[in-house]
């Protein structure tokens, strides 16, 4: 599997790296060299939380549920988190 990413000097010195394809894998090294190594790390991250998240039945259906509601113009507001486990029930 091949990405693309993003290699920047920054401003306050080294380099900061950004995944295109996977914008939350972010990373930065005082050389360019470490930079990308450290982006590996984050893709690596990345991908793992992703999978978990697909593997988690019960916040699947909740996201799924929660689109669907967009879709059909319904919104939600939560006051506190602990009253997502019964808003996706």
């Amino acid at each position: 599997m091949q990405f693309t990413v993003k290699l920047e000097e920054a401003d306050e010195g080294g380099y900061t790296v950004q995944c295109l394809e996977l914008p939350a894998a972010i990373s930065e090294g005082d050389t360019k060299e470490e930079a990308l190594e450290n982006i590996k790390e984050a893709i690596q991250l990345v991908l793992i939380e992703t999978i978990e998240i697909l593997n988690d039945e019960k916040l699947m259906k909740g996201i799924r549920r929660s689109r669907n509601d967009l879709e059909a113009g319904r919104l939600h507001e939560l006051k506190n988190i602990d009253e997502l486990d019964e808003a996706w029930a």
